[in-house]
């Protein structure tokens, strides 16, 4: 089966990655959910401060998890793992 990405592309399920970071479980309960939805073999979904980025470039497209709950600061947001990643996830070419 074939997704269509954001930029019209069509990809295979499995050249799109499911990754989360969540504070309180339930960002990861959604991505087991947006992965059981998926059509045909998709990749298993993984927490995005496992990831390197060597892994997120072998992808056509993602599908990420962010939790909502916002710190108030001005930088690292989300305290998450996010964070960290959200500059490098920006420069691929997805």
């Amino acid at each position: 089966p074939m997704l269509r990405l954001a930029n019209g592309r069509k990809v295979s399920c499995k050249a799109i990655g499911i990754y989360y970071s969540t504070t309180t479980g339930n960002t990861e309960a959604a991505a087991e959910w947006v992965l059981d939805l998926m059509p045909g073999e998709t990749s298993e979904i993984l927490e995005i401060g496992q990831a390197t980025m060597d892994e997120l470039k072998g992808y056509d497209g993602l599908i990420v998890g962010a939790p909502t709950w916002q710190t108030g600061a001005d930088t690292d947001r989300s305290g998450t793992d996010w964070d960290a990643r959200l500059d490098d996830i920006r420069a691929l070419n997805l």
